[in-house]
């Protein structure tokens, strides 16, 4: 029964203002995107071809969207404690170079009591990375077979 509300609870509203903050940085990348790609690739062969229009937009698309996903799946493989070690190893060597006595500190006497106590925070969903990140992809993808069929928009 736990599950069931933590699912419903999934969903609030600082779901959508990380969605809406998402999709916010997303678009200024795609403009990044679209102004790196313009004035590097395009700039002069734009007017003329139609499936350069299409690789520019598939690019526009695609570049954000990923860069989302790959940001979730760090942040997700982060929240699951791969850098766990290295953040415990930083913090005692840290801690033992400026502290007077490193066992004063607020760190964990072993690497055992860090990871528990790290386990046991209740960590914030960032499930609205992948949301924010499908639209994108999805158009992307569009244009990218577009691209490839040498089909042209105009």
């Amino acid at each position: 029964m736990k599950k069931v509300e933590n699912r419903k609870s999934r969903f609030n509203k600082w779901f959508f203002i990380g969605l809406g903050i998402s999709l916010a940085a997303e678009a200024v990348v795609s403009v990044a995107v679209f102004l790196i790609d313009y004035y590097l690739n395009y700039k002069d062969i734009i007017a003329t071809s139609g499936v350069a229009l299409n690789n520019m937009l598939s690019n526009i698309f695609m570049i954000p969207s990923i860069l989302c996903i790959l940001f979730y799946l760090l942040v997700f493989v982060s929240n699951n404690g791969a850098f766990d070690a290295i953040t415990y190893s930083a913090k005692l060597v840290f801690y033992s170079i400026f502290a007077k006595n490193t066992r004063q500190t607020k760190l964990p006497a072993t690497y055992g009591d860090y990871r528990a106590m790290k386990m046991a925070k209740e960590r914030g969903s960032t499930l609205f990375l992948l949301f924010a990140a499908i639209p994108f992809l999805i158009v992307g993808i569009i244009f990218t077979v577009f691209a490839v069929s040498g089909y042209t928009i105009y």
